[in-house]
């Protein structure tokens, strides 16, 4: 997409109130309209953006623009900013499913971030000197130093398990009472494991989207009951990853809980589960 298409789309917006009275658009409608326009260029970054405006303000289109979406319960609208190894893009909020983070610190101070080549497809390259010097100059870049914008700085906070395949990351900014350390921390126990790729999975299951069911408050005179992890030794085992044997202790805690017939029921009649759930 050229800078001269895209200046030519900005003055056609800029200059649709010098058209007739009658035929002109309300501002809603132009917003509507743009937002539009950004999923036919996340689809085809070379589409031409004046004729596409045209149709949706004033041809056969004009029904995208009119349409009214209402926002689905448990979704919030989060910023998004878009990184190619030349350019950054601030796109319209998407509609993102709530998490636990979510819930417990509000959208209004987070961000997502993708990395994309030139063309919005993931991030590729046939020579791996360049991927690594565009790994290095813009993701490294950005993850380390975060993002400044409109008087906020958007730190690194995690990423959910499909953003890791979709190369992309939550940011959040200090809200003058949480930082993303802070978040972070909040998270879990979850500084004992050393291997990196496992620990942001494990942070990364507190950003899969879920829906809130039951708040269970933890009273005073209440008992926690520490549940043991079912555990399993295992004696020289060839991992072929690496062609080594070894012994250990596998530890089967993902998944695995208790849960009061009470509070399931409480769980089944929020969700509309059948009793065959729960």
């Amino acid at each position: 997409m050229s800078n001269k298409n895209t200046q030519k789309a900005l003055f056609f917006v800029l200059d649709y109130r010098s058209r007739s009275t009658t035929d002109n658009p309300s501002s809603e409608r132009v917003c509507k309209a743009l937002y539009r326009l950004i999923s036919f260029v996340e689809n085809d970054r070379f589409c031409p953006l004046e004729p596409l405006l045209n149709e949706m303000l004033y041809g056969s289109k004009q029904s995208i623009s009119n349409v009214e979406f209402e926002k689905p319960k448990h979704y919030v609208y989060v910023p998004r900013i878009i990184v190619t190894p030349t350019q950054e893009f601030l796109v319209p909020p998407e509609l993102v499913a709530e998490n636990r983070v979510i819930r417990s610190y509000g959208h209004e101070y987070t961000m997502r971030i993708a990395f994309r080549d030139e063309d919005f497809s993931k991030l590729q390259s046939t020579s791996l000197d360049g991927l690594v010097d565009v790994l290095n100059e813009r993701v490294v870049q950005f993850l380390s130093t975060g993002v400044e914008l409109c008087g906020r700085h958007f730190d690194f906070l995690a990423c959910s398990n499909s953003q890791l395949r979709d190369h992309g990351a939550w940011l959040y900014a200090h809200d003058g009472k949480y930082t993303a350390a802070d978040i972070r921390e909040s998270l879990g126990e979850l500084d004992k494991i050393r291997c990196v790729a496992t620990y942001v999975s494990r942070m990364g299951q507190c950003f899969s989207s879920t829906k809130e069911s039951v708040k269970v408050k933890i009273t005073e005179g209440c008992s926690i009951e520490n549940i043991e992890d079912i555990k399993k030794d295992y004696e020289n085992s060839l991992f072929k990853c690496c062609g080594e044997v070894r012994s250990g202790t596998y530890t089967f805690s993902d998944g695995i809980g208790k849960l009061s017939k009470a509070l399931s029921k409480k769980v089944r009649v929020k969700r509309s589960y059948s009793k065959m759930f729960l």
